[in-house]
């Protein structure tokens, strides 16, 4: 007999080839393979990460040697992700991946969000179709763009992108389940109401994937290790959300009684100039380290040697609970964070870090210095959070529930 159909709508995350690790879609849509379904991945011809088109035959015999079926639809380009042209081709990849779910016979839709157009639009073919569908929350449209206007006019935000607000809510008012990658993300989807079946499945990492990249991988500050300075981690985006500003302040505040600190910045984005011009303006060479974007298996072998990991973000940040964190588990090592929320709940109640508030450099800086001088606490608090990386946020373990949410819709259609 044959297995339930899947459809998966999503124009942004990487494909098989195209990256050293699996992000989320491709892992699940492998996993539903894996366990009988018959997977179709609706995307973008145009890599969002890259900014190219794609190489469809070379995607799509990776995909079908995991037995899933990826359907590309021709899109509009863009260069800028905080574009005009990028929010016009959305509109127009929302429009045509429905028409392509529509020539299909699902069972079960995933569609995800953002954008929100495309997870309204997909919520209704699937209901025409006789489908169950279910919304995926990636991020929150268009609060992300709060940061964007300047103080005083955040407001207009929210009338800017009003129909974009209105989109969001109807398709997880409307969808069979919602599914989303932080609490937050599914409270905010059903605000307003929602669906019976609600799940917060996070994006999660592969432990086993995790420890044979960091196994791979060059440690590019080997020599300083060696050396004992102590390496405080950055991973990830440099941009007007995250707090870079602050982290060179912390360590400016550090040096004093921890001359040999040193700030490894992996990763690049709209402000990585100018955090390289604020490092070399204060003269604070020797102490912060761009190393640029590498592939994983160096993020991973350079954070597995690192004393402490930051995770840093402004206040009032629409993001709750990003990716970094879990290498960050499962490479044993304890986090500065300043995000409120479910992460900070996290961290204090399973000791795998320290929070602060916000935008206090003073704050991060005090939680660097007390975590610095007490290695046997970064030892514990590291042992924690590589516990927690495999009892709990393990894709393995993190995933099985989504299945058993699609294999629950299938049986209902």
């Amino acid at each position: 007999m044959p297995g339930p159909r899947v459809v998966i709508l999503n124009p942004f995350d990487p494909l098989w080839t195209e990256e050293g690790r699996e992000a989320r879609y491709p892992y699940l849509a492998r996993r539903l393979a894996e366990g009988g379904f018959h997977v179709t991945w609706v995307t973008s011809d145009w890599s969002h990460r890259h900014k190219r088109r794609r190489d469809r035959a070379t995607i799509r015999g990776a995909a079908e040697a995991l037995g899933v079926r990826v359907e590309f639809v021709d899109t509009l380009p863009y260069r800028k992700n905080t574009s005009l042209r990028r929010l016009r081709s959305h509109t127009r990849f929302s429009r045509d991946a429905v028409r392509v779910l529509e020539a299909l016979s699902p069972d079960v839709v995933i569609a995800s969000s953002p954008p929100p157009a495309m997870a309204e639009q997909a919520v209704a073919a699937a209901h025409r179709l006789g489908a169950a569908a279910v919304v995926d929350v990636q991020d929150l449209w268009p609060e992300e763009f709060d940061r964007f206007w300047p103080r005083g006019l955040k407001w207009l935000n929210q009338v800017a992108f009003h129909g974009m607000v209105g989109a969001f809510r109807r398709a997880c008012r409307d969808a069979d389940a919602v599914v989303g990658v932080a609490e937050r993300y599914v409270e905010e989807a059903c605000r307003f109401g929602g669906p019976p079946h609600r799940e917060v499945v996070h994006i999660g990492v592969d432990v086993h994937a995790f420890d044979e990249a960091a196994g791979r991988g060059e440690n590019l500050l080997a020599d300083e290790v060696r050396e004992g300075r102590p390496i405080l981690f950055w991973g990830g985006t440099i941009a007007s959300g995250t707090d870079w500003s602050g982290a060179i302040d912390a360590v400016a505040r550090l040096i004093p009684a921890h001359p040999s600190v040193l700030l490894a910045v992996l990763g690049t984005g709209s402000d990585a100039a100018a955090m390289q011009q604020n490092v070399r303006t204060r003269g604070l060479q020797e102490y912060v380290r761009f190393l640029g974007f590498r592939p994983y298996e160096v993020c991973a072998a350079l954070l597995r040697q690192s004393a402490v990991a930051l995770n840093a973000w402004v206040p009032q940040t629409a993001v709750a609970f990003p990716n970094r964190l879990f290498d960050f588990m499962a490479a044993g090592v304890p986090a500065v964070n300043s995000l409120a929320g479910e992460v900070a709940r996290l961290v204090e109640a399973e000791r795998i870090g320290l929070n602060y508030p916000a935008g206090s450099a003073e704050a991060m800086a005090d939680a660097f210095a007390r975590l610095l001088i007490a290695p046997d606490l970064r030892r514990d608090m590291g042992r924690r959070a590589r516990r927690l990386a495999e009892e709990r946020f393990d894709r393995k373990v993190e995933y099985a529930r989504y299945l058993g949410l699609c294999e629950t819709l299938a049986s209902r259609r």
